[in-house]
């Protein structure tokens, strides 16, 4: 009987891995308050063609267990633990360099995207190929839900 296993060579030759469009990137440090919120509103985006990235900065508290849930559930989310805090500028870094798309959307773990958020970016993205950085205006929500300032970004 013969057995052809499959190591990475044979991967290579025999699969094109496909890169996601867009990579959402949360860095997160004790964010567990609000982080099932936040990756909800992700993963219910109508966009799928992405990649979450979460870099959680040592958190002490029950952040890891929360992203452990949630990547057990969407296999678009890929998450890395940093050994020891890294401080918030590189944790930013770490998801940049890490990325695995050619857009990156950084996403706090208090951030509620709104439904069709990444689809709207990512259509701006495709129709001014020529620019590097694009932005939304924020609405900043207090904890029971409603708006107490809305930010338009000047166009």
């Amino acid at each position: 009987m013969h057995s052809r296993f499959l190591t990475p060579q044979v991967l290579k030759q025999n699969f094109v891995m496909a890169s996601p469009s867009v990579t959402i990137g949360i860095p997160v440090y004790n964010g567990a308050a609000y982080l099932d919120k936040a990756l909800a509103s992700i993963a219910a985006q109508s966009f799928q063609d992405m990649e979450i990235l979460v870099s959680d900065n040592a958190s002490t508290d029950s952040t890891p267990e929360i992203i452990a849930q949630w990547a057990a559930k969407d296999n678009r989310i890929h998450v890395h633990r940093q050994q020891a805090n890294v401080g918030a500028r590189n944790n930013f870094i770490w998801l940049l360099e890490n990325a695995a798309a050619p857009w990156v959307k950084f996403a706090a773990h208090d951030d509620m995207l709104p439904s069709g958020y990444v689809d709207a970016l990512y259509g701006l993205a495709k129709a001014h190929p020529e620019a590097r950085l694009i932005a939304a205006s924020v609405q900043l929500i207090k904890p029971d839900g409603t708006i107490y300032k809305d930010t338009p970004f000047p166009v």
